[in-house]
């Protein structure tokens, strides 16, 4: 079984029906094998090629429940809305509509040729063209004059590229990104990208990752009210906010896919962010009754996930790993393609509990810092560490903090808590506290508007060196 668990076939359902094949059914006439003399069908060929096989978040599509309709419910797969539009996923509850009304059903995947017969119960037609989606300088999606074929941006298992898809595999991430050398297989091929995007960043350039909802006090408000002409420059990103006005979450493989070409090709000038910590978090070593339990420890072969782990509770913790592993492989890029003065990032995330903590549990729980894979990539990076609490900047607890970055912001180093105690509502909860308090944010906005280059990317892409990699 753990031998399974480091196989991404072991996440989906392929994988169960494989391993029962090779242990049980190695000849003709088992349950899953036709006869050989019959016309063997693919197992997939039933469905439409303009639906994703897998969801944005990883999570397989039923099959059961959109093409045999008998689904009982409670199987573990998707049941929103698989029709890919331009290369994203519409993932629409089912309440919402299912793939037969889904306004996008009409963006087929792959170019039809005419009196090409489309998949079996399909009744849209083919549009003209399929546009590459273009992030105007509002933030809202509009359409190029491109006549390009958007590539398949979901996977036949957990988000792996699709072998007809150009598109940087798993060695050549390793020859771009060797930290990553020890990582599960799961995880490596999640990380992996197509080269041809699925949009294109129209100047923009200062990447945001979990800014969290735009109210007037998101980091990318802060950098417009200090310098207003940022705005167009601007992408940030974030679940919370409306999928409406641009793409907002990074583990759709198609957007991701898109971030990773602009690094690779010198467009981006700046990337930052801080996921929540949730499956990292030292709480969870605090028992309480119906709270989230431990899902990662401290040993390197626990930093990914315990052995231990249910189904749903690693692909949660997968879920977290990769938030973080792709804001840490597109940061990696980005500096290849440009001067090393026109490329400034930072990762921020909770400081490392046995330097701060006096809970027995600080020795069990997990960190992003006390990895191999942090050192390596942060001597990549040129980054160093930053350790200070947040309640010196304004945060309403302690909450001690490590930002990894090259911006300058070494007067934060070593701010200690200094106040006899902090007070809170019983009802605040650790997600209360995920926004950064203010003064931290206006320091923060003004460390990076120092650090832009004066121009942007050239409005081609094509980095001022042309050392672009591939």
């Amino acid at each position: 079984m753990i031998q399974l668990r480091q196989d991404t076939l072991f996440w989906t359902r392929e994988g169960y029906e494989s391993v029962a094949r090779q242990k049980g059914h190695k000849g003709t006439g088992g349950p899953d094998s036709p006869p050989r003399n019959a016309k063997a069908k693919g197992r997939h060929s039933d469905w439409p090629a303009n639906w994703a096989k897998v969801s944005p978040k990883g999570v397989q599509y039923c099959r059961d429940h959109f093409l045999k309709k008998k689904c009982p419910g409670n199987c573990g797969r998707s049941h929103n809305c698989p029709v890919l539009k331009n290369g994203w996923v519409c993932n629409a509850a089912p309440s919402e509509h299912s793939p037969e009304q889904c306004p996008h059903r009409w963006l087929l995947v792959e170019p039809v040729a005419s009196g090409t017969e489309l998949p079996a119960g399909s009744t849209w037609e083919t549009p003209p063209s399929k546009p590459i989606t273009t992030l105007t300088a509002e933030g809202l999606p509009s359409h190029g004059s491109h006549n390009a074929t958007i590539p398949h941006s979901q996977s036949k298992a957990a988000g792996r590229i699709p072998p007809t898809t150009p598109g940087v595999d798993g060695q050549t991430l390793l020859g771009l990104c060797p930290w990553l050398s020890s990582f599960p297989h799961r995880l490596l091929e999640r990380l992996t990208w197509t080269t041809q995007p699925t949009a294109v960043l129209q100047g923009r350039d200062i990447l945001l990752l979990y800014a969290g909802p735009k109210d007037g006090g998101a980091l990318d408000d802060i950098l417009t009210q200090q310098q207003q002409d940022l705005g167009r420059r601007l992408i940030a990103v974030d679940i919370q906010r409306p999928h409406e006005e641009g793409p907002n979450d990074i583990l759709e493989d198609g957007f991701y896919s898109t971030l990773c070409c602009a690094a690779a090709e010198g467009q981006l000038t700046f990337v930052g962010g801080g996921q929540n910590c949730r499956t990292w978090s030292i709480l969870r070593w605090f028992p309480k009754p119906g709270a989230p339990r431990p899902v990662r420890g401290r040993d390197p072969s626990q930093t990914w996930g315990l052995e231990t782990n249910s189904l749903e509770e690693q692909l949660d913790t997968d879920k977290d790993s990769l938030l973080l592993l792709r804001q840490m492989v597109i940061t990696a890029l980005a500096p290849r393609a440009r001067k090393p003065s026109e490329f400034h990032s930072f990762l921020e995330h909770p400081r490392d509990p046995i330097e701060c903590s006096r809970a027995p549990a600080d020795s069990r729980c997990s960190s992003i810092w006390a990895t191999r894979v942090y050192r390596e990539w942060a001597k990549e990076v040129n980054h160093h560490r930053i350790h200070f609490d947040q309640c010196r900047l304004g945060q309403v607890a302690r909450k001690s903090t490590t930002f990894s970055t090259d911006l300058p912001l070494h007067h934060w180093q070593g701010l200690q808590c200094n106040h006899g105690e902090h007070t809170r509502s019983p009802t605040m909860t650790s997600s209360d506290l995920s926004r950064y308090p203010p003064t931290l944010m206006t320091g923060l906005a003004a460390a990076i508007i120092r650090s832009l280059p004066d121009k942007g990317p050239p409005r081609d892409g094509m980095p001022a060196d042309r050392r672009t990699p591939r």
